[in-house]
């Protein structure tokens, strides 16, 4: 058994500002590529020695995760071939598969505790896996006969493939039976969604981003034979230049299909010259929940392409910054006490001050009234192009209300707490098991840090085995029940 714990200090190096007219950005024109679309899935030139396992090789062939056939012949050539998302490190990556069980990835919600003791709401510790945030919150909607799922509070949400130890809120009060619930009965009606660590009664309702990070165990398995070493060469790399903050896979549907149907949505309402229909689809696309996360899908994919042409999270003359110590890189969420992040425009004259404290270059979420950067500056050209292909105004985004908001581009590797054992593996068994544990911020992605690392194109997981094991924790509880009555 080899542990490592990542212990370098991060190496920050920054070039000295260039005069305005001097700096260009190279920004390549984006067409039609006979290659397979990387931006979701990403590329490198590294070349993975990974053993196939079972029939998941033919899987990743025929499920079409990397050829977006269904998108029609006029898309434009922004998802027709996305750019693609560089890896920080050009070393080689150890290959492996994720997500083969819901217990290889184990998320930790780290909430501090409720801050009364007062009755009004139960706060439930739950440690679950196979079912979704939203549905443990209609389980209480259902059970307690609340009018919406919503009064079930939550800090954030997670996966159901996964085993996710989260905190909810429930009122304590039921109106079908007019009293308060004891913490003995909400624990029993928790304890059928999951094991319950902790249940206690507080006034206030949990609230989004209450939590301030997420400790995520990740199993990585059948990665390349002795992997430390390559582990360790990658690390060196994170620590000096730092992890970019994409948005995951999971924020855009599969093949892009949320980020397409929202850039569809924007398109029809700008093209739209008949003002009844026009108010129409911009309702639908502000107010359905279909509408609501298709243009936060779209938004996030943007994004993604601006800091994708980032090749460091160095301070650049035009930046819009904040401070390091913003715990959540979640759009306008602040902290847990509801202070918002101060946003500071990096010019000429304050250029060498900021670059030598202690803050995060952003990127934008595109909207009417987020803060933008100058676009005769290197910071704002790659904005300005990036945003100027996307063919869509401001004009249509403040009629479906996407005010738009900015969001840290790159994360400090130091403040991951990051560590890795190479596990064991059975008689016979191919390669190296892995097992990664670090903890993110809220609104940060563990496939960011992963796929640094595997540099394969699997770092969403392999969803087939994760869907098997639910189909065969589904037949036991039935099973179970059907025993159950018999008796």
């Amino acid at each position: 058994m080899i542990i490592m714990q990542s212990s370098v200090d991060s190496v920050i190096t920054t070039a000295p500002p260039q005069p305005e007219s001097n700096t260009t950005v190279e920004l390549k024109e984006l067409t039609t590529s006979d290659r397979p679309p990387a931006a979701f899935s990403p590329t490198s030139t590294s070349t993975v020695p990974t053993k196939p396992r079972d029939d998941r090789d033919k899987y990743k062939e025929d499920d079409g995760r990397h050829e977006p056939g269904w998108l029609p012949a006029d898309a434009p050539s922004f998802f027709i071939s996305p750019p693609s998302l560089p890896y920080i490190s050009s070393d080689e990556g150890i290959g492996g598969h994720l997500k083969t069980t819901a217990s290889d990835f184990v998320v930790l919600e780290n909430t501090p505790p409720p801050p009364d003791d007062k009755p009004g709401y139960i706060w439930a510790t739950i440690r679950r896996s196979g079912r979704t945030t939203l549905e443990v919150q209609e389980h209480f909607k259902t059970s307690l006969n609340l009018k919406d799922h919503k009064e079930v509070g939550v800090s954030g949400l997670k996966d159901k493939h996964a085993t996710t130890t989260q905190t909810f809120s429930i009122p304590s009060f039921s109106s079908s039976e007019k009293r308060h619930l004891t913490v003995e009965e909400v624990t029993s009606l928790s304890s059928a969604v999951g094991e319950v660590l902790t249940c206690v009664p507080c006034s206030k309702k949990l609230r989004r981003n209450f939590h301030h990070s997420n400790t995520f165990t990740i199993t990585l398995r059948s990665a390349c034979p002795n992997p430390a070493p390559k582990i360790q060469s990658i690390i060196k790399s994170l620590e000096e230049t730092g992890i970019r903050n994409y948005y995951g896979p999971q924020r855009f549907g599969s093949h892009l299909s949320g980020a397409y149907t929202g850039y569809k949505m924007l398109k029809e309402i700008q093209d739209c010259k008949n003002k009844k229909q026009r108010k129409k689809a911009s309702w639908n696309a502000k107010k359905s929940v279909k509408g609501v996360f298709s243009v936060q899908a779209w938004q996030s994919m943007l994004f993604n392409c601006i800091l994708a042409k980032r090749l460091r999270g160095d301070i650049l003359i035009g930046d819009i910054a904040v401070p390091s110590s913003s715990t959540s890189s979640e759009p306008g969420a602040g902290d847990r006490n509801g202070a918002k992040p101060t946003e500071t425009r990096v010019t000429g004259k304050n250029f060498e001050e900021i670059r030598l404290t202690d803050v995060s270059m952003t990127c934008p979420l595109p909207g009417s009234r987020q803060l933008k950067c100058y676009p005769n500056t290197p910071a704002g050209k790659v904005e300005s192009d990036i945003l100027k292909m996307s063919d869509i105004t401001e004009q249509t985004l403040t009629e479906v209300d996407a005010w738009g908001s900015r969001r840290v581009g790159f994360l400090k590797f130091e403040d991951l707490n990051f560590s890795f054992e190479v596990l064991e593996i059975e008689e016979g068994g191919w390669g190296s098991d892995v097992k990664f544990s670090f903890t993110l911020g809220t609104g940060q992605y563990a496939t960011n840090v992963l796929r640094e690392f595997m540099k394969n194109g699997n770092e969403e997981g392999d969803a087939r085995e994760v869907k098997k094991e639910e189909k065969k924790r589904k037949r036991e509880e039935e099973k179970d029940t059907a025993n159950a009555k018999k008796t």
